[in-house]
């Protein structure tokens, strides 16, 4: 699998790359530096340095994770992924490139968003689809 990266100006071709097998979900950097892409099959995240239009070292997952959609969080230091091979939501530091938790959820997810859902001068929060609810601690 390939993904070409192109000069809006002109519209043409800067460089092909090659990245992981099933592509599901690309995130831009808040700072757009780097290009962050999921490949399922694979269980990595590929990083593409969009000032060099080099890749960079992948993020390895959880083997059977199988990745789907994602989100970064506002400072660009942390991605939220949800996994629907092991129903969890992967908690990636993306500065240490290293799976800081593994949040269990009861019903697979295919997406995420973060923001402030429930009341003014609130935290920012994870939200999760309705019919995906976290599991319960034991």
């Amino acid at each position: 699998h390939q993904l070409s990266l192109l000069d809006v100006t002109t519209g043409k071709i800067v460089k092909t790359l090659d990245i992981g097998k099933k592509p599901t979900h690309m995130a831009v950097s808040p700072d757009r530096s780097k290009l962050y892409v999921v490949s399922s099959n694979e269980d990595l995240i590929d990083i593409i340095d969009l000032k060099t239009a080099e890749k960079m070292e992948p993020i390895t997952l959880p083997v059977g994770s199988f990745p789907n959609l994602f989100t970064l969080s506002p400072d660009g230091k942390t991605a939220y992924i949800s996994c629907t091979g092991t129903d969890t939501i992967q908690v990636v530091n993306l500065e240490d490139r290293q799976v800081d938790k593994s949040l269990p959820i009861q019903i697979r997810s295919l997406g995420m968003t973060l923001g402030t859902p429930f009341a003014e001068n609130s935290k920012a929060g994870m939200m999760i689809p309705k019919s995906s609810l976290l599991k319960k601690a034991p």
